[in-house]
């Protein structure tokens, strides 16, 4: 599988910034039309720290929301074989990256995208995406 060049300078970028706090939890903002926002934050009560975009979403499993491993990636590409058995799993239609998302409870979490941003905070309030080249 050729991985897109943005996502993985954009998945990088993302989990550079959780390895920054000792503890982050992450919630489902929204999911509207093909837009799944995730917010990321130490203290999800008051605000976040930065949001996870994804766009063009095909499939999502995971939970509401999750507390964060801070010492290891959040996001990553699912690799082949691994990704073969989701892709059948889930019927996901080519053009889709899988991504894994992982918690402090090790349980898996996979959202089938076409791409992923890195949307910052600027004084507590959502920034201009992150694009990188």
């Amino acid at each position: 599988m050729i991985e897109d060049l943005s996502i993985v300078s954009t998945l990088n970028l993302i989990n550079a910034r959780v390895k920054d706090f000792v503890h982050l939890e992450a919630y489902i903002h929204s999911f509207a039309g093909n837009r799944l926002t995730i917010n990321v934050g130490e203290e999800l009560i008051y605000y976040y720290n930065f949001q996870a975009v994804f766009e063009d979403v095909f499939m999502v499993s995971m939970n509401t929301s999750a507390f964060l491993n801070t010492r290891v990636p959040w996001l990553s590409i699912v690799p082949a074989p691994e990704c073969f058995e989701i892709n059948r799993r889930f019927r996901v239609e080519i053009g889709n990256t899988v991504f894994q998302l992982d918690n402090e409870d090790r349980l898996p979490f996979f959202v089938a995208a076409k791409s992923i941003s890195y949307l910052p905070t600027v004084g507590g309030r959502p920034g201009k995406p992150c694009t990188l080249n």
